[in-house]
């Protein structure tokens, strides 16, 4: 039997080395970085879930924080659309607002109430006359825009008089004629329990 010389036996113990080395990388290390791989996916994709749940708790939260507001919307809603016409408490407010931008609140003239297409409210005419000056009607106008009660302004028709007393001195005003509706709620419709 021959004997290896040196140089045979320090390259077969190299590729000894070597197998031993691949042998390691392929079956001790490589599963390790697939484990690896594996888990930074299953951490990729419970990051995701968890941003879907956190934006799904945020959305909650916006709706629920929504429902608060629409819920106080409601309510005034259901302010300006009373159930009932409630006649004399809209002419004393209209006839203040008339007194505070300083008009003379001449005339009010109410029309049956009239329901709405959808029988959801119903509408009633107020007719008004007051006298004063251009700016004070225009005021007017943007006061009954804020009032508590629903009224809006449908119609208008505005005459400048001029009046001389007995001593001869002329005055003028506008002579404003305005049609305002006020709102009810129809009978088809239900309002939100007060609170």
């Amino acid at each position: 039997m021959n004997k290896l010389s040196s140089t045979n036996q320090m390259i077969i113990a190299g590729v000894l080395i070597l197998l031993v080395t691949v042998a390691v990388v392929a079956f001790g290390i490589m599963p390790l970085f697939q484990e690896a791989s594996d888990i930074d996916t299953e951490m990729a994709a419970a990051d995701t879930q968890m941003q879907t749940a956190e934006a799904l708790v945020q959305r909650r939260l916006d709706a629920k924080a929504r429902s608060a507001e629409n819920e106080v919307a409601l309510m005034q809603i259901a302010n300006q659309l009373p159930e009932s016409p409630e006649l004399p408490s809209v002419i004393i407010e209209l006839q203040d607002t008339a007194n505070a931008t300083g008009l003379d609140f001449v005339q009010i003239t109410p029309a049956p109430l009239e329901e709405s297409e959808d029988g959801t409210y119903q509408i009633g005419s107020l007719v008004v006359v007051l006298h004063g000056e251009w700016a004070d009607i225009i005021e007017y106008t943007r006061k009954i825009d804020k009032l508590s009660r629903g009224v809006r302004t449908t119609l208008g028709s505005f005459e400048r008089v001029e009046e001389t007393d007995e001593a001869g001195l002329t005055t003028s005003y506008i002579s404003a004629q305005m049609t305002l509706e006020v709102y009810v709620m129809g009978s088809t419709a239900t309002a939100p329990a007060a609170q």
